[in-house]
């Protein structure tokens, strides 16, 4: 397979209904001892209602880097990914630094490497994802937990953990879906798509062929809280004022981010939650 060049970048940023910003966004390389280079995009949403969640997004996130190091590294990208023993990792690793209460966030990422021909996608919680293609067919999804996304908190103890899965099984994860013009001007929304939690694992998790994308897109559920004259704006609209991204060198994401919410203030178009992104690009 012909290699492609993947460009990584994010971006985070208070929304003007928090004191403080709970999101937050990564992206990393790892050499592998292998010699080879796995790519990660992630970001992390901490939840309002519980404390210090700042310091748990961030933890949820960097995680990350030790977890594939100890456990994917030298292997193909897996779409079954167990988020359920990571939240563990995490928590268990946070112990002897801060209160694990602050684990209450959910995780999105995408996932790959040099020498695999797929982009693994997984979502825990809710947020968006954007793919764009190469044959001009772009989708958006966006993802409700219904508030119950399995936040490593969850597993602090058997009681908590009977508690959560006793609401989470009578409940559906909702995905919203649109389809893009080639030009991200114009969308169409699709008949959404409702997913028993109790049929679903930890996270939600998509395969997709690296040679038919152009890039990958994701956003917290602060793409959703855009809101303008009182009127909340629906978040496949924002896409088309956010994309397409002109140039992918550098620091491309914190670019497009700050002049997209500097034209969406001028509008008075304003996100009451944080907004974070992160994504790559795929360049022939």
């Amino acid at each position: 397979m012909e290699q492609k060049k993947i460009h990584l970048d994010s971006y985070y940023t208070i929304g003007n209904a928090h004191n403080y910003c709970q999101d937050y966004a990564k992206t990393f390389e790892i050499l592998d001892s292998s010699g080879l280079t796995w790519q990660i995009s992630a970001l992390s949403d901490g939840c309002s209602g519980a404390p210090d969640t700042d310091i748990g997004s961030r933890f949820m996130v960097y995680g990350l880097k030790s977890w594939f190091s100890l456990h994917w590294l030298q292997q193909q990208p897996d779409e079954n990914f167990n988020f359920q023993k990571y939240a563990r990792y995490v928590y268990e690793q946070s112990q002897c630094l801060f209160d694990g209460n602050s684990l209450t966030a959910t995780l999105l990422m995408a996932i790959t490497n040099d020498k695999s021909d797929k982009v693994i996608v997984h979502v825990c919680g809710d947020g968006a994802l954007f793919i764009a293609r190469n044959n001009g067919q772009h989708e958006f999804l966006t993802f409700d937990y219904n508030n119950l996304p399995l936040y490593p908190i969850y597993l602090k103890s058997q009681r908590l953990y009977d508690e959560y899965v006793s609401q989470h099984d009578t409940k559906n994860l909702i995905i919203a879906r649109y389809n893009f013009s080639s030009d991200f001007k114009s969308y169409s929304q699709m008949l959404p798509e409702s997913i028993p939690f109790a049929s679903l694992p930890s996270a939600y998790s998509l395969t997709l062929d690296k040679s038919d994308v152009k890039s990958i897109f994701l956003f917290s559920d602060g793409i959703s809280s855009f809101s303008q004259q009182g009127n909340q704006t629906n978040p496949a609209e924002m896409i088309t004022k956010f994309l397409p991204i002109k140039t992918f060198q550098g620091e491309y994401l914190v670019r497009r981010s700050k002049k997209f919410l500097k034209e969406m203030t001028k509008d008075g178009c304003f996100h009451q939650d944080d907004f974070s992104v992160a994504g790559m690009i795929f360049e022939d």
